[in-house]
């Protein structure tokens, strides 16, 4: 559905230069101390999925005149879910489940917004 996505953009806009931002890894496996919740094992995996996604999304990226991939991933490093005291990614949240593993104002602030701007000037 990126192909379809991608060139309906392309029709609307065909001079626009359209950035696609990656997803960050959500989890950060090389810590000490424990994250409750999921598994380490789980934490991997959808670290793994999340890479997975971006290489599609990155692919589908490179066949566009004027689209640009811009990567997150290592703007996130040390701000990932439970680096305690600098997340710039919110958690599971039940009491506004739209917010789960979104960024937070840091996230946005700290990591898409440096992307976007080192693709745009």
């Amino acid at each position: 559905w990126l192909d379809t996505l991608y060139t309906k953009i392309r029709a609307k806009a065909p001079s626009a230069k359209v950035v696609v931002l990656s997803y960050p890894r959500f989890y950060d496996t090389g810590t000490w101390y424990p994250c409750p919740g999921l598994s380490d094992t789980k934490h991997k995996k959808i670290n793994e999925g999340a890479d997975v996604l971006d290489s599609v999304i990155k692919g589908e990226v490179a066949k566009y005149a004027n689209f640009s991939f811009a990567d997150v991933r290592s703007r996130f490093t040390g701000h990932e879910i439970c680096d305690y005291g600098s997340e710039w990614l919110h958690s599971v949240d039940w009491t506004n489940i739209g917010d789960s593993y979104h960024p937070n104002a840091d996230g946005h602030s700290g990591a898409y917004l440096p992307a976007l701007k080192a693709v745009t000037g």
